[in-house]
């Protein structure tokens, strides 16, 4: 897979999250080197990296999806009170926790800073929770990526092929030439829509396994008969490929 079409997938992941969640995700910088994609996302104001071999966009949406909540043990093992007043300390106050115990410091002068202090350290504290709960958040969400596609989302070829396998008992089924001439015939832009449809799955499926389940004729322009092959099948459908789509609602 080349880098464009590796980006491809994840700038869709990265689309379905973001308008899921009510913060932001977007993907910062993407590069690709020795067969894994280095990728870093923007996740409520903070950066998340993903390195991974994952090709198909299910894949990529739960490897996201393990990094977040990873970030989020990382984030909740971080909390630590007495290093953040300790921080906030010298930023307020110019001073260590070690010089009180130099008599020249005033119980008042002290007791100025602790207020400012106490923000500071709220303020922190509430930040990296609110960005675990929304890492949390991140993680369901990308875990609920659909892994099947509903026909609906596919033109009319996916769609009839779909429509034929679930009321069929064969085991394969067939594009014929012949559907694209006469009544009823597909559309002129079916095929090139049939086409769009198989680098969408395999995008989301990965094309090892699409390419197994569903198979074109190269070259095949249903426009131009001297491309047509000689028994007459376009593309080849094989049972198992109504796993990649949601059928519920056609068999009920």
């Amino acid at each position: 897979m080349d880098k464009r079409e590796w980006r491809s997938i994840v700038e869709r992941v990265v689309s379905f999250a973001a308008g899921r969640v009510p913060f932001e995700v977007e993907l910062r910088s993407f590069t690709v080197e020795h067969g894994f994609m280095d990728a870093v996302f923007v996740v409520d104001g903070r950066e998340l990296a993903l390195d991974t071999s994952a090709e198909s966009e299910v894949s990529v949406a739960h490897m996201l999806a393990v990094e977040a909540e990873w970030r989020a043990g990382d984030v909740q093992r971080g909390f630590n009170v007495v290093n953040l007043l300790t921080q906030w300390w010298r930023a307020e106050a110019g001073y260590d926790m070690e010089d009180l115990r130099d008599t020249a410091f005033s119980v008042e002068a002290i007791g100025e800073k602790l207020d400012a202090v106490h923000e500071h350290v709220m303020a922190a504290v509430e930040a990296d929770a609110e960005h675990y709960r929304n890492l949390l958040k991140l993680a369901d969400v990308l875990r609920a990526y659909p892994d099947r596609v509903l026909p609906s989302e596919c033109g009319q070829i996916v769609q009839g092929m779909v429509e034929t396998a679930v009321s069929s008992e064969n085991s394969t089924w067939f594009v014929e030439t012949e559907d694209f001439v006469g009544e009823g015939a597909w559309h002129p832009e079916a095929w090139a829509e049939f086409l769009e449809d198989l680098d969408a799955l395999r995008s989301r499926f990965g094309a090892d396994m699409v390419d197994n389940l569903i198979v074109p004729v190269p070259g095949f322009d249903p426009t131009d008969e001297a491309t047509w092959p000689d028994d007459g099948i376009a593309a080849t459908f094989y049972r198992d490929f109504l796993k990649l789509f949601d059928t519920a609602d056609l068999e009920a």
